[in-house]
């Protein structure tokens, strides 16, 4: 076999040594998703005991914040084994091509992480349900009457994707938005063998400044155009009127420029820390 095809037997070393060497820190942060989000929800659950109006949107919510958290601590954390010397060293020494290195890590993080997340979050919501239904009253009383408390009738799959339920959108904007969350993990992902351990501190702050600056831009050009409004609510509205020309009926063509640059830069990114591990074995 050419030495530099992929091979199976080198992957499967790889992904053990992955595990090997990290397996503190996938057994704590399975076991630490499953009982944070259990216990979470037994509290949540517990203070609106008496109320039905708390719907599903707020779990959705809930979920995707916890999401974006794991994006930044678990996807954050790729390529740990490049952030110092001594690991840099053994990692490269590792019999392994650059492409299958770069597979294993893309597995673990941008694949499996999501996944396992998504498996210990419906888990730990079954969980917290059932321990309390068997620990509290389930029904709530109105004067005669009795009504179920919102949690026997929250619908897992409508707290995890609500686009399946609310599909009332134009498409292109959906597209837009799972580009963005896209392009935001794939930033994420690079950013672990750019910034190496403040990976999870400079990379959100770049991405945050970078849209903060797109925001900015057509206000700023105003100030310079137009003039500093003398109404101080309306400094930081634009007084520079664009058209805004649409593209395929109902969608605006800066919408889909943007979708369009955010799934090519998510494609960007992933060729640029592969790129950034090759250069670390030369």
């Amino acid at each position: 076999m050419n030495a530099n095809s992929i091979s199976t037997r080198r992957l499967i070393n790889l992904f053990r040594f992955e595990f090997l060497m990290h397996r503190k820190f996938y057994q704590m942060g399975v076991l630490g998703v499953f009982f944070i989000i259990t216990g979470l929800f037994l509290l949540i659950f517990f203070a609106n005991r008496y109320t039905t109006t708390f719907g599903q949107s707020e779990f959705s919510y809930l979920f995707y914040s916890e999401f974006l958290f794991l994006v930044i601590f678990g996807i954050g954390f790729s390529f740990v084994d490049l952030r110092t010397k001594r690991s840099s060293l053994v990692y490269l020494s590792i019999p392994g091509l650059a492409i299958e290195k770069y597979f294993v890590q893309f597995f673990t993080r941008v694949l499996m992480f999501p996944v396992l997340f998504t498996v210990m979050y419906i888990l730990a919501i079954s969980v917290s349900k059932s321990l309390f239904q068997m620990s509290y009253i389930t029904t709530t009383y109105v004067g005669t009457s009795s009504i179920p408390v919102v949690v026997d009738n929250l619908d897992i799959w409508q707290m995890i994707f609500p686009f399946y339920y609310y599909w009332d959108k134009p498409l292109m904007s959906y597209f837009f938005l799972f580009g963005i969350a896209a392009l935001f993990i794939s930033l994420m992902f690079s950013g672990g063998i750019i910034f190496g351990k403040w990976n999870s501190l400079l990379m959100p702050l770049a991405f945050i400044s970078f849209c903060a600056l797109i925001a900015c831009t057509p206000i700023v050009l105003s100030w310079i155009l137009v003039g500093i409004p003398e109404d101080p609510s309306k400094i930081f509205t634009s007084q520079i009127h664009f058209r805004q020309p649409q593209f395929l009926g109902n969608t605006p063509l800066l919408m889909f420029v943007f979708t369009v640059l955010a799934w090519v830069a998510m494609v960007f990114f992933y060729w640029i820390a592969y790129l950034k591990l090759k250069e670390q074995e030369v």
